[in-house]
């Protein structure tokens, strides 16, 4: 078994939420995708202006259809003071 395949079936046996940077980013997109079909993890959070990730989806229609396990925080709408 290579490294890789041995990281992802660690990863599937123990669920856990994923946070992804960079949610305008379509290979953030994609890989957002791929590990909620492939039930990698839980949950999938991409980071990003929601306008923004949405309009790249819309680029790519079905990287953004798989919703249940996806969400999208939008950074640009958190401030200094909600981190407190």
């Amino acid at each position: 078994m290579d490294f890789v395949m041995e990281i992802w079936g660690k990863a599937k046996s123990r669920q856990k939420k994923l946070v992804l940077p960079e949610g305008t980013d379509a290979r953030m997109l994609k890989a957002a995708k791929m590990i909620v079909e492939e039930r990698i993890a839980a949950s999938v959070t991409v980071l990003g202006k929601i306008s923004e990730v949405q309009k790249l989806g819309g680029d790519h229609p079905n990287v953004l259809k798989v919703r249940e396990a996806l969400a999208i925080v939008n950074t640009c709408a958190f401030t200094l003071a909600q981190a407190k």
